[in-house]
């Protein structure tokens, strides 16, 4: 069995599939990188075949691992996360309106899923800051944007307490206020924000 690592071949021990797949774990870890892919003769595995994966000689005959830096994976993630805020405008604003002309039920499902997209974001963020070691003030203090990386979880958690008093106050003018206006503001804040820092941490990592 042959064992390569984004292409470079990797010394194995034992000819088996669990060995493979952890020896071209480890290697790309002494590297700082992560594993993203791992095929097995041409095929790609899933998740429960990886982590089922036989510790004895099979049939197998070259494990490739494909791996990216963490950086890379970190600017991939809040790459995603910026083209989740791009929607949030338009979203918000049918929040607002559907607040104006008293339909509340299908404000309040609707502004579910806005609060779902914010916290999957500030998930996302907060993920890539642990995989970088680092926090956000800092990644956006590298990217050139120290002040906005700064100031924009304590606004985020304002504007969005903000909503949950409205909500919890029926203060529904007030809500549909900050749904089309703060809210929509810190969302382009946020893309803008986040944008910047994953083309920074592409272009470290050339």
């Amino acid at each position: 069995m042959r064992l390569l690592v984004d292409d470079n071949a990797v010394a194995l021990e034992r000819p088996t599939l669990a060995a493979a797949i952890a020896a071209g774990a480890a290697h790309a870890e002494r590297l700082g990188r992560i594993v993203v892919e791992i095929k097995a003769d041409g095929v790609a595995l899933a998740e429960r075949d990886i982590e089922g994966a036989p510790d004895v000689p099979g049939t197998f005959k070259e494990v490739a691992l494909a791996t990216t830096s963490k950086a890379e994976l970190g600017a991939g993630v809040l790459e995603a996360a910026a083209t989740a805020l791009s929607d949030l405008t338009a979203a918000q604003r049918f929040v607002a309106d559907q607040i104006l002309a008293s339909k509340l039920e299908q404000a309040m499902d609707a502004m579910k899923e806005v609060l779902g997209v914010w916290q999957g974001v500030r998930d996302g963020t907060d993920q890539v800051c642990i995989l970088l070691s680092t926090d956000l003030p800092t990644l956006g203090a590298r990217a050139g944007m120290p002040e906005a990386a700064g100031e924009i979880i304590p606004r985020t958690t304002a504007t969005l307490g903000e909503v949950m008093r409205c909500v919890q106050a029926r203060d529904w003018s007030a809500l549909a206020d900050v749904m089309e206006d703060e809210l929509s503001g810190l969302a382009r804040s946020w893309q803008d924000l986040l944008g910047v820092i994953a083309k920074h941490l592409y272009a470290e990592n050339r």
